[in-house]
């Protein structure tokens, strides 16, 4: 009669190497799922046994939980290990958020060298604008922070500052206020904050708001 045990034991392994091949064809199956519902270019996926692990930086947290969120709802995954960085706009960094506008240092102060002479001349007519000045947009649940459209143009991209400062919670300044004038695209941050954190997030959350060309930083931090 033939011993039994080693053919149990060959049995045993096969069924091991299949699992283990079955194991992994699931985790590249996964693993490119994720690759194309995640496209975030700074943003590693490995998959190991169902367990999905993320490695990397994003723009935001908002981006953090959105890829996290893909990873945990996606089918075959039983983990999720979140190890991904967020990273903030640097002030003065141009170009810290892809596609928002660059920070540029407030505009130096002209140099009037002695008062222009005044020539007595007859009364013209001021010419008066076409339509007046849009009203000051007021964050909502941030009443110190004043968002001033010069243009009906302007009242679009100020009305989007809005709405993105008061959906990321900005801390804001009290008793003082911070003036915010958008003209021609251009956003000009004018008052007082209480610390380099409120500062910078302030001018992210400017900069995530999209739409403006250049944004003049004069902020002062206390």
């Amino acid at each position: 009669m033939k011993p039994i045990i080693p053919l149990v034991a060959l049995a045993t392994s096969c069924l091991v190497l299949s699992c283990a091949s079955d194991s992994h064809e699931a985790d590249e199956g996964v693993k490119g799922t994720l690759h194309s519902a995640i496209t975030d270019r700074d943003v590693d996926i490995d998959v190991d046994h169902g367990v999905v692990t993320l490695e990397g930086k994003v723009n935001t947290e908002a981006d953090r939980e959105r890829i996290e969120n893909l990873a945990r709802q996606t089918a075959g995954v039983v983990a999720v290990k979140d190890n991904l960085k967020v990273k903030l706009p640097t002030p003065g960094d141009f170009g810290a958020i892809p596609g928002s506008a660059p920070l540029q240092a407030a505009p130096p102060l002209a140099v009037v060298p002695q008062p222009p002479t005044v020539v007595t001349a007859p009364v013209e007519a001021v010419p008066v604008p076409a339509e007046p000045a849009p009203p000051i947009v007021l964050v909502p649940n941030t009443p110190t922070v004043q968002i001033q459209p010069i243009t009906v143009t302007d009242q679009i991209a100020a009305e989007r500052i809005a709405q993105q400062i008061d959906h990321d919670a900005v801390p804001v300044p009290q008793p003082d206020h911070v003036i915010i004038t958008v003209n021609s695209g251009n956003a000009f941050i004018k008052g007082s904050v209480d610390g380099k954190s409120e500062h910078d997030e302030l001018l992210a959350s400017v900069q995530r708001a999209g739409g403006l060309n250049t944004i003049y930083d004069q902020l002062v931090v206390r």
